[in-house]
Order: structure tokens, then C-alpha cells, then sequence
């Protein structure tokens, strides 16, 4: 015999036609992959992929409509990874030419035509890396022997 407001009324056994609630899947989130983020994952992989300022220019540069938000900050971080590298300036031997020049005025310019489409995280991804550029441009430039440089091109672009 049972009583009202014993401990089997509030939690019942477990009968066989009782049904069991499905576990808890935790980080089960699967977002919603359009040939628009595959195409970005992908031109992302390219990106990183690249050893050299000019490869990843260039490569940002000819994908520029493709590129999203997120992976126009990731072009400027990979930048700045290079940069940051002190073996840059030997291994890339870049002649400053006036297409690499170019290419990075109209990166900058989409970067900044794309900022109302950042969301939070994404742009301050992009100020981040922007500002390790400056920072490791402008350590590198106050060195006289520099001028002429990758360093010094970076500098004047984003100051």
C-alpha cells in the first residue's frame, strides 16, 4: 500500500512502458554548411597555407569577392605572422613593386568596407591583427637600416 505524498508518487518507478528521454548530446551544433562557407573554408586553408607576404596577398587579392568577414580578418593575421617572422624580409626578397602596393590598398579598403558586416568577434579578430602589424612595423621601421622594407610598406599603409 501506497500513501499519497510518499517518494514512489513524486518519482515514479521506472515500468517498462514508461518512456526514457533520448541522452543529452553536448556540442552537437552542426551549422548549416551553403557552397558560400565551403568556398571560404577552403580559400581559409589556401591562405594559411601560404609562406610568403606576397603569395598571401596575392592569393586574398584574387578571391577578394569571396572573401568573408572571417576570413579577411584571418588574411591579416596570417600577415602579421609573417611579419613577425625574422626571417621575413630574406626569404620573401621582395621587390616593393607597385602591384604588391596596390594589392594591399585594396585589401585594406575591402577590410574596411566589410566592417557594418563584422560581428563582434570577428572585427576585433581583424583590430587585433592590424594592430600586431603596426606594432611589429613600427618596431622594425624606427631601425634606419629598414627603410625601403615589407615593414615600411605595412607601416605607411596602416598609419
Amino acid at each position: 500500500q501506497q500513501q499519497h505524498g510518499s517518494r514512489s508518487d513524486i518519482f515514479p518507478r521506472n515500468n517498462s512502458n514508461t518512456q526514457k528521454s533520448p541522452p543529452i548530446k553536448y556540442n552537437n551544433f552542426k551549422p548549416n554548411y551553403t557552397p558560400e562557407t565551403a568556398e571560404n573554408k577552403q580559400l581559409y586553408q589556401s591562405i594559411i597555407k601560404c609562406k610568403t607576404i606576397k603569395d598571401t596577398v596575392a592569393v586574398a587579392h584574387d578571391h577578394l569577392d569571396k572573401l568573408s568577414p572571417r576570413t579577411t580578418a584571418a588574411v591579416w593575421k596570417h600577415l602579421s605572422l609573417l611579419l613577425s617572422k625574422p626571417h621575413h624580409n630574406n626569404s620573401n626578397a621582395h621587390v616593393l613593386d607597385e602591384q604588391l602596393k596596390k594589392h594591399l590598398d585594396v585589401l585594406l579598403s575591402h577590410t574596411s568596407n566589410q566592417i557594418p558586416a563584422h560581428n563582434p568577434t570577428v572585427l576585433a579578430n581583424t583590430a587585433h591583427a592590424l594592430a600586431s602589424i603596426v606594432k611589429t612595423t613600427t618596431l622594425a621601421t624606427s631601425n634606419k637600416k629598414h627603410n625601403g622594407s615589407i615593414n615600411q610598406l605595412f607601416h605607411n599603409l596602416l598609419l
